[in-house]
């Protein structure tokens, strides 16, 4: 979320004076290697963040029990692990080999063409990007076929449960709790996968169609705040939220 904010600083600061003066703003300067260093762990950081996130959400609907064994510390090493790969990808970007620049004339980031492996990681970078398709909508099928075997199989224990409860039974509501904080779960991150592969799908099509130049924007802005939907989609995110922003 603190890479998608930055992206949009970069967004105000540089794209959008750029598209009205039709230049390269801060070229061969400092701060354009700055800028280029956030989209580019921006870009990888959300890559390598849905993998994981389709593992982590993956365990949790199959193996609740070893998700429950999931602590800070775990999210901590994975986020410096991210980081560090991230860092290792960008830094062949800034060498006279391979780069990424600002196109003046589509108006968007991307491999420069004058360097003569920047090929290399254009491919790379398409490899990912389909492992990471596969992957995210291969968890998504299986989460939603298991809430649902999940639910049914719920609703059939409640009607085959007496009317008078046994003395360890889980009350009604407590299941159908479980139930809804699960498909919250899931919810949560199939939304969040949504405005990923949707703006991966708008942005690979080979078209100038001002359809698609539209639809590239809208999909470019959802893809950046879905990290935000996601957070905000956790009742105890939301909660604290509230308590800093008292509405009367």
């Amino acid at each position: 979320m603190l890479m998608d904010m930055a992206a949009y600083l970069v967004l105000a600061i540089h794209d959008l004076p750029g598209l009205h003066m039709d230049v390269n703003l801060f070229s061969g300067t400092s701060v354009n290697n700055f800028f280029v260093l956030i989209i580019l762990m921006q870009w990888y950081t959300q890559l390598f963040l849905l993998l994981v996130l389709s593992v982590i959400h993956a365990v949790a609907v199959f193996y609740p029990a070893r998700f429950r064994l999931f602590s800070s510390k775990h999210v901590k090493v994975i986020i410096v692990i991210i980081i560090v790969v991230d860092i290792g990808l960008a830094v062949p970007l800034f060498t006279g080999y391979c780069g990424f620049y600002y196109s003046v004339d589509e108006h968007f980031w991307t491999f420069d063409p004058d360097k003569p492996y920047s090929y290399i990681y254009f491919y790379c970078n398409l490899l990912i990007q389909g492992v990471c398709v596969v992957i995210v909508v291969c968890v998504d099928v299986l989460i939603i076929w298991k809430l649902r075997k999940h639910r049914v199989r719920s609703m059939l224990r409640v009607r085959k449960t007496p009317t008078v409860a046994a003395p360890f039974s889980q009350p009604k509501h407590v299941q159908e709790v479980r139930v809804s904080n699960e498909q919250q779960l899931a919810f949560n991150f199939i939304l969040l996968s949504a405005c990923f592969l949707t703006m991966t799908i708008f942005y690979n099509i080979d078209t100038s169609a001002f359809l698609y130049g539209s639809m590239t924007a809208l999909t470019y802005n959802l893809n950046n705040a879905k990290w935000s939907l996601y957070v905000l989609g956790n009742r105890t995110i939301r909660g604290k939220l509230r308590s800093l922003f008292p509405c009367g």
